[in-house]
């Protein structure tokens, strides 16, 4: 059935008063997890602190992580299904007598290629007080969350003003997930670290303004700080 007769059909039986049932659409999801705890929101329920569709917010703490904001956007507000976008940006405060770590996810799926390959740049950029680490991943499942394809990998930042980007072309046809993940390690007393990360299709050279304002405040930062050791 092609789109015309699959349009006209759902049009006939609304006005025939017949209930239609429609496959539901993807929703976008936050995944913090530290130590034993872990908390997941979804677009929508009970702890996601925005209304708007395609913008996800979580603004409290978590094991040794007393303060957390985290705020993650994607379609239908950023990008389309076939010009995916994830934007997350991210603080995250700890206060322990020990070392700690937290993993920052943010996934969404319903994504689509016409194939053989997409190529989607990586950004992430600003400052951290531990270190952290940045990967992107994309799913044939479709399933948030999932990891099966490796997008792109920061490697570990060292404490400090921080800036990343790459641009890979990956096999990809069909529906697919795209996750986000940050890895942070703090140590003991009172530490925090903060990041805007984005992956999106662009093109080579070109990123979001959201993505360019990150990386800019992470040049300042930098900047700032060595002005003020002079």
């Amino acid at each position: 059935m092609n789109k015309i007769s699959k349009f006209a059909a759902i049009g006939l039986l609304t006005l025939s008063g017949i209930s239609l049932a429609l496959p539901a659409h993807a929703i976008p999801s936050l995944r913090l997890t530290t130590g034993g705890a872990s908390v997941t929101i979804e677009d929508g329920d009970a702890n996601d602190e925005r209304a708007e569709a395609g913008v996800v917010a979580y603004g409290q703490g978590i094991g040794d992580f007393f303060l957390t904001s985290s705020i993650g956007i994607t379609k239908p507000v950023l990008g389309s299904p076939n010009a995916p976008s994830l934007d997350l940006l991210s603080v995250q405060v700890s206060a322990s007598s020990s070392t700690s770590s937290i993993v920052v996810e943010f996934s969404d799926s319903d994504f689509f290629a016409d194939g053989p390959t997409v190529s989607l740049p990586s950004l992430i950029g600003e400052t951290a007080n531990g270190t952290l680490r940045y990967q992107t991943f994309a799913s044939l499942s479709n399933d948030e969350f999932a990891k099966d394809i490796l997008i792109s990998d920061s490697g570990v930042f060292q404490p400090g003003a921080f800036a990343f980007q790459d641009y890979a072309t990956i096999a990809l046809a069909g529906e697919y997930s795209l996750t986000a993940v940050i890895t942070i390690t703090h140590g003991a007393s009172i530490v925090n670290s903060s990041f805007n990360a984005t992956v999106e299709i662009a093109e080579p050279g070109l990123i979001s303004m959201i993505s360019l304002s990150g990386l800019l405040f992470a040049a300042g930062i930098s900047t700032r700080r060595r002005q003020n050791r002079r």
